[in-house]
């Protein structure tokens, strides 16, 4: 028979004490049809039901809200939990007309709502009550709402923002001058993301790489390995920011924009996802002058094939003091190595369960850190073709790290030479000087794959590469041994 008209129903949860959760979300089932005017919000209570708050909120323009299938309809005339604002019922959300929450089915349950706990004062999470508030205007045969397997569950998602920033993105390029896009924009836009109250810094980790997009970037020339090879690996031209490795959803990766392609919504969605992988970060006892840190890695299903990588990034959380050319202060993690090298670790086929266990030591190199106690190591877990979605991320914060040694001779660019670039059937690598010790040679497409590797040895000033059996494409060039490393080259294979 469907409810009745002016119909205001409420349906009340027992007592929960979640006092001992640190990131509590609600999980439930649920279905809801509801005439035009009508609907229904969920609220807690933590003084025994004397008052009542709502949990959540309507985001304009957002069909979730501020959760999974949470509130989507605004204007709700019924008002359910009173949240008139100066008599405009305009202003009441909550589920509503049209029935969104069915997902595209029609009939049927949603298989999970979800929502985070985190606006509950944590002193009143002891004695928490919950209840469904439903207010209707008018009767229509609606059947209202429905919802089953009602729990409240630890959030284990955590998600990665990668931020591809270069700070002379003001130049002019092409008579185009970037003016407000810029990555400083871009990154004061991130920087409040991950601040707002919308979101839990525990569920967010960020690793910024500054490139050479625009041209030459001082915090690039420290770093160059890493930022080109995850520039390339993404296929970027521009400063942008990708959250848990999603570019294909309408991104642009060819536009420069001062706000990342992504939303908090997004973001805070993503964390309410169940973690497909948990990682547990461990750093080991290590000198004064060295990071060595330990990352179990354990699939939440089976996953078949080899196309997934766990990376080990180190970062420094805040460069205090320091500016940039385009007038950028105090950078937030900033990265400075991957651990053992931008590849990373392949892990082959995953059986849910099983432990995969990694561990890797870094003496901490004077030129590529400022402050050795603002590092960390940044975890995840990623595929590394098609999507290239990053399924978990974890963070761990080194401290009590002072003394700091140099390590190895970097040899620069220029001390050697890639040409024809592009190149069809072979290329040359020249060194400026004569070798005085034997190196490897690694070339990698985009994805990171071997493709083709050899040996150059002490005397020689250079070699040869055959690419004629080598798609079409952009490769990385990586030269080196156990104490020395070549900064990598690029290398286009053009037919």
């Amino acid at each position: 028979a469907g409810y009745q008209e002016d119909d205001g129903s409420w349906v009340f949860s027992p007592s929960y004490d979640i006092s001992a959760f640190e990131k509590p979300m609600v999980v439930f089932k649920g279905h809801y049809k509801f005439a035009q005017n009508d609907g229904a919000i969920m609220e807690y209570s933590v003084d025994n039901g004397a008052s009542w708050n709502i949990l959540g909120r309507y985001i304009n323009g957002d069909e979730e809200g501020t959760g999974i299938y949470w509130y989507g309809t605004l204007d709700i005339r019924a008002d359910p939990g009173d949240q008139r604002f100066e008599g405009n019922l305009a202003n009441a959300s909550g589920w509503g007309f049209p029935s969104a929450m069915i997902d595209g089915q029609g009939e049927g349950f949603v298989s999970s709502i979800r929502h985070k706990l985190d606006e509950i004062p944590v002193n009143g999470r002891q004695n928490v009550r919950f209840r469904f508030h439903f207010a209707a205007t008018s009767a229509n045969g609606a059947p209202g709402i429905v919802f089953d397997d009602f729990a409240i569950v630890e959030r284990g998602r955590i998600s990665l923002i990668e931020q591809f920033s270069n700070s002379n993105s003001n130049q002019d390029r092409g008579g185009f001058v970037q003016g407000q896009y810029t990555s400083l924009a871009l990154n004061n836009e991130v920087n409040a993301r991950l601040d707002s109250t919308l979101l839990n810094n525990n569920d967010l980790v960020a690793v910024n790489y500054y490139t050479e997009i625009y041209g030459n970037d001082p915090l690039f020339e420290v770093n160059e390995e890493g930022p080109s090879a995850r520039t390339l690996f993404y296929g970027l031209n521009n400063v942008t920011s990708i959250l848990d490795g999603d570019v294909l959803e309408g991104t642009n990766l060819s536009t420069e924009a001062a706000s990342p392609p992504w939303s908090g919504a997004e973001s805070n969605r993503n964390t309410l996802r169940d973690a497909e992988f948990d990682l547990q970060l461990v750093l080991n006892s290590s000198d004064n002058d060295e990071i060595s840190v330990t990352v179990e890695v354990t699939p939440q299903k089976d996953f078949v094939g080899n196309d997934i990588r766990v990376y080990l990034a180190v970062v420094e959380k805040v460069l205090t003091g320091e500016v940039l050319p385009n007038g950028e202060f105090d950078p937030r993690n900033v990265f400075r190595k991957f651990l053992p090298s931008p590849l990373g670790h392949e892990v082959n086929d995953l059986n849910e369960g099983s432990v995969t266990t990694l561990t890797e030591t870094w003496k901490i190199d004077a030129r590529k850190v400022l402050d050795p106690d603002q590092l960390a190591i940044v975890a995840f877990v990623q595929k590394a073709n098609g999507d290239r979605e990053v399924y978990q991320a974890a963070r761990v914060d080194i401290n009590g790290k002072t003394s700091i040694l140099g390590v190895g001779d970097l040899i620069e660019v220029d001390d050697l030479n890639l040409y024809p670039n592009p190149a069809n059937d072979a290329f040359f690598v020249t060194f400026d000087l004569t070798l005085e010790e034997d190196f490897q040679w690694r070339l990698f497409d985009q994805t990171g794959r071997l493709m083709k590797n050899g040996q150059v040895f002490k005397g020689m000033d250079g070699f040869r590469v055959e690419s004629a059996g080598l798609p079409s494409g952009l490769y990385l060039m990586s030269i080196g041994n156990e104490t020395k490393q070549y900064t990598h080259l690029k290398v286009i294979v053009k037919h």
